[in-house]
């Protein structure tokens, strides 16, 4: 089926198993592994966030920051008819149907805008409301390339931040299998130098979980639970960034 070739990467550190993991992991392992033929990563701006549309104050939750293909990636529905790359310019937001209602009711939100953490989004388009069986929950999914330069590039550079939600889509389901022994040499090529440089002397290893079974690992951190909670994570270190 669609989604037997999806695997979500799974961060295994010291004393926890996360469904984070550090943003650059994905592309990495698309570069060094042929079988991989894409991947989407998504995270949350946070658990309140800010919104103001027609100088109304809201506070949401379930707004995320997400790769450009997204939609096509996990096969949400677009509603607008048009092009699929609604968010490939930075700082374009698609809403979920429900959101676009609340704030416009029965009018065109399409090119309108909205703040969002004070920062200011052109709607590009409107998805079908995520459906019941997902994990992946969203009200208003934003350009991931709206995040500022120097918290990507941080992003990037810091293996060790567990900032986002990343999956991968393989060329064939069966080369998921003795996948692992791969992303132990991935732990070893980056990470392991990288903490050692930086006098880490844990090193965070990696695991995949097909995104069908996704939704009953109870016991991994962040993972949503019922109607779309998470659980903590102590080693997340986005707080203090600005996106």
């Amino acid at each position: 089926s669609f989604f037997k070739k999806i695997f979500r990467i799974n961060t295994l550190g010291s004393g926890f198993n996360a469904g984070l993991t550090s943003f650059g992991i994905a592309p990495t392992l698309q570069k060094d592994n042929q079988s991989i033929i894409d991947y989407c990563r998504y995270l949350k701006i946070g658990n309140l966030v800010d919104v103001e549309v027609n100088n109304i104050q809201f506070n949401e939750e379930n707004i995320i920051l997400a790769d450009s293909n997204f939609f096509d990636f996990f096969g949400f529905y677009l509603l607008t008819k048009g092009t699929k790359k609604v968010i490939n310019e930075p700082f374009t937001v698609v809403l979920s149907q429900k959101m676009a209602a609340k704030y416009f009711g029965k009018q065109n939100p399409l090119n309108k805008k909205i703040s969002i953490n004070k920062k200011e989004y052109k709607i590009t388009g409107i998805v079908q409301d995520c459906p019941d069986n997902t994990d992946i929950r969203y009200q208003a999914i934003c350009a991931i390339n709206s995040i500022n330069k120097d918290v990507e590039e941080a992003f990037y550079r810091e293996w060790y931040r567990v900032v986002c939600f990343a999956y991968i889509k393989f060329k064939k389901s069966k080369d998921a299998v003795n996948f692992k022994s791969k992303l132990d040499a991935f732990s070893l090529k980056y990470v392991k130098p990288w903490g050692e440089k930086n006098d880490i002397k844990q090193v965070d290893y990696y695991a995949i979980n097909n995104i069908e079974n996704v939704h009953f690992w109870t016991q991994i951190l962040c993972d949503s639970k019922e109607g779309g909670s998470a659980l903590p994570i102590q080693r997340i270190e986005i707080e203090s960034c600005s996106f």
